[in-house]
């Protein structure tokens, strides 16, 4: 059972996804569009410029951030949590450790379609997602301090810390409290959304 939870996080969070790219009047230009576009379809950007332009174009609606593919990129990540990034590592470090501590999380609240291998969610897959959120969340306050946000951010700790001590199980509040100021931390900081939808223990969408 161990480390199930934490693969079926990171096969919805790797999930594959499309997307377009759509221009505006007063973003980029067509030149910085022709190379973005170009970059993209070739799966490789390796220069911090056209990074760049990816990110305001993802900033500025114009690219969807689920057409840039987590494998395509090379060169530095922007390791500040930043409002209007997204879940790609090797764009927005930040942006990614919370979309990942949100997965986990909506795993641990059966918030999420998940694969398990057949296996439910139990009291010891709990606790071990729990210390993986914390991982994560507490990587995003070495990367990033005193945006306005870093309260929520230690909030959210202390309760995955005490959530911890306490062996929380399946079904508990405090799972639900650390869920949802994930959710709306993912929420503010990502403009790509995660898809969430009530399942049971064994990661199965109920049908109303």
């Amino acid at each position: 059972m161990k480390k199930s939870l934490i693969v079926a996080g990171l096969l919805v969070l790797g999930a594959v996804l499309t997307g377009a790219l759509v221009q505006a009047d007063d973003s980029l230009t067509d030149e910085d569009y022709r190379e973005v576009a170009s970059a993209l379809a070739e799966n490789e950007v390796n220069n911090e410029e056209t990074k760049e332009k990816i990110r305001k174009a993802v900033k500025d609606g114009d690219l969807k951030p689920e057409k840039v593919r987590p494998d395509s990129t090379k060169g530095p990540s922007e390791f500040e949590l930043t409002v209007g990034g997204f879940s790609d590592p090797s764009f927005y470090q930040s942006n990614y450790l919370l979309r990942a501590a949100h997965t986990g999380a909506s795993i641990i609240t059966l918030n999420i379609n998940f694969n398990n291998g057949g296996l439910a969610v139990d009291k010891e897959s709990i606790q071990e997602t729990l210390e993986h959120i914390e991982e994560r969340l507490t990587l995003i306050t070495e990367y990033s301090s005193g945006h306005k946000k870093a309260d929520d951010i230690q909030r959210a700790i202390d309760l995955t810390n005490q959530a911890l001590a306490d062996g929380a199980d399946l079904g508990d509040p405090i799972l639900d409290e650390i869920h949802e100021i994930i959710h709306e931390l993912d929420e503010y900081f990502n403009v790509d959304r995660l898809e969430e939808e009530k399942v049971d223990k064994y990661g199965e969408p109920i049908n109303n």
